[in-house]
């Protein structure tokens, strides 16, 4: 008995898969060379407690804000330096469950070439907040402006 050779079926999806592939490669490598683009993402954890008195954490490395009751507020602050040789855009976006706790003094702002800028986050337990650890990410974005 002779077998036939079969041809693959899926030949033609692959294809269009292929092309379709090609395609959108192309179309983000053309999006990234003329959009403003990230240079830079930080990462900063963030956590504040809510509980039945004040306590203070000094935490260097996170953003934390200690222990708050209801009603209480607690600010961190961190410096940011443009150390490229260009203006630079900041873009500050809060994750997690602290997002509803945090506010922060200054967003969306250009860094000339070489300049500072202090930035001051506070987190303020609202009245009716329920007991509890609560934690989240700060992400700092630095593309290009313009």
């Amino acid at each position: 008995m002779r077998r036939r050779k079969r041809k693959p079926r899926n030949s033609k999806k692959i294809l269009a898969a292929t092309v379709v592939l090609v395609i959108v490669v192309f179309i983000s490598v053309i999006n990234l060379s003329f959009s403003p683009g990230v240079i830079e993402k930080k990462i900063l954890l963030a956590k504040v407690i809510v509980g039945d008195m004040y306590g203070f954490d000094l935490n260097s490395s996170a953003l934390t804000f200690g222990m708050l009751v209801p009603g209480g507020t607690s600010s961190r602050g961190i410096n940011l330096v443009n150390k490229y040789n260009r203006e630079i855009k900041v873009d500050i976006y809060s994750e997690g469950d602290i997002t509803k706790f945090i506010q922060v003094s200054e967003n969306n702002f250009i860094l000339k070439e070489n300049e500072a800028k202090s930035v001051s986050f506070t987190a303020t337990a609202p009245l009716d907040a329920p007991l509890g650890t609560y934690e989240g990410v700060i992400s700092i974005i630095i593309s290009k402006s313009g």
